[in-house]
């Protein structure tokens, strides 16, 4: 917050990075499936699948990552305890109430909801330092989303039966 230059080369330093990193990340969500088919023997046919789902549900946490850095940055090493602290207990009971009910699919999509609930939490501390981006965080997510109904689509016939088969462990 030192100067409002110094706050736009952030922000765009922060969406350049943001951006490469869901690139990345999309690329190995798109490939996923066919990358484990490609590596492994036909034990391993089943983490094809998990791959492109642990990639799409941890889509949010690559836009959000770099907010609670802001605290430390700001010398409130405090703040960041916290936040880090939060994060980590939302992050394990979604994990422990997934995979009890929903097993390792559980496990591969925990970390959606986990940073959905976080954020708040997050954004509260962020708009302290003036740090919160609303346009980047409402671009990428619409950005990812987007892009994981393609990937989704792309992985769907090795996906769906994984799906399938939580809905009757749900049921």
């Amino acid at each position: 917050s030192e100067s409002d230059e110094n706050r736009r080369k952030i922000l765009k330093a922060r969406r350049m990075a943001t951006g490469a990193a869901l690139s990345a990340a999309l690329f190995l969500g798109a490939i996923g499936n066919w990358l484990v088919v490609l590596l492994y023997d036909v034990r391993y046919e089943k983490a094809g699948p998990l791959l492109v789902m642990i990639v799409l549900a941890h889509l949010p946490m690559l836009i959000t990552a770099s907010y609670a850095s802001l605290a430390m940055a700001a010398g409130h090493s405090r703040r960041f305890a916290l936040i880090v602290i939060l994060d980590a207990a939302i992050r394990v009971s979604i994990l422990l109430l997934a995979t009890s009910n929903f097993g390792v699919v559980g496990a591969a999509l925990a970390p959606f909801p986990a940073v959905l609930l976080h954020y708040p939490f997050l954004i509260a501390l962020t708009r302290r330092y003036r740090g919160w981006d609303p346009v980047h965080d409402i671009g990428y997510f619409s950005l990812a989303a987007l892009c994981a109904v393609g990937v989704l689509w792309l992985n769907w016939d090795a996906i769906r039966p994984v799906l399938e088969n939580l809905s009757l462990l749900a049921g």
